[in-house]
């Protein structure tokens, strides 16, 4: 199999490969090896391998850290809608983000929002800000 290596591939594809590889039972991506494409296979594959030689305690505390979903930014949060911003107060990544999140009312006094709500609101969010930054890379144009 032949592997490019002029892509630029982003940090939260390979780990996402590396996870599933790690669910699979497959250390070092051997078994997944056949299927990798191959705009990423020299990235994707070297990180599987230099993972597996890791110790035990260094790929769980690795794998723990890969399953955290960085926290939004204060510049994230600016552009939702106040109560979205409310109900991913959680997620904030600094106390800078505090005043943008206390404008929103809660859908009621003490409520909790199930978890896979706030997952697909962060998704949302973060979804949007991508598309913000490549509008402005690509200069300006509406999409």
């Amino acid at each position: 199999m032949g592997c490019h290596e002029a892509m630029e591939i982003p940090e939260r594809a390979s780990q996402g490969f590396l996870l599933a590889a790690t669910v699979a039972r497959d250390r070092g991506a051997i078994r997944a090896e056949a299927g990798v494409a191959p705009e990423v296979c020299t990235a994707w594959l070297s990180a599987a391998r230099a993972f597996r030689q890791l110790e035990r305690g260094s790929r769980d505390q690795a794998l723990a850290g890969m399953a955290v979903e960085p926290p939004l930014t204060a510049v994230q949060l600016a552009t939702v809608r106040p109560r979205v911003a409310c109900l991913l107060a959680t997620r904030a990544e600094t106390t800078a983000a505090r005043p943008l999140l206390a404008r929103g009312p809660l859908p009621r006094p003490g409520y909790v929002a199930e978890p896979y709500l706030l997952r697909l609101l962060y998704r949302c969010v973060r979804a949007q800000a991508a598309a913000e930054t490549q509008n402005t890379a690509d200069g300006g144009a509406e999409s």
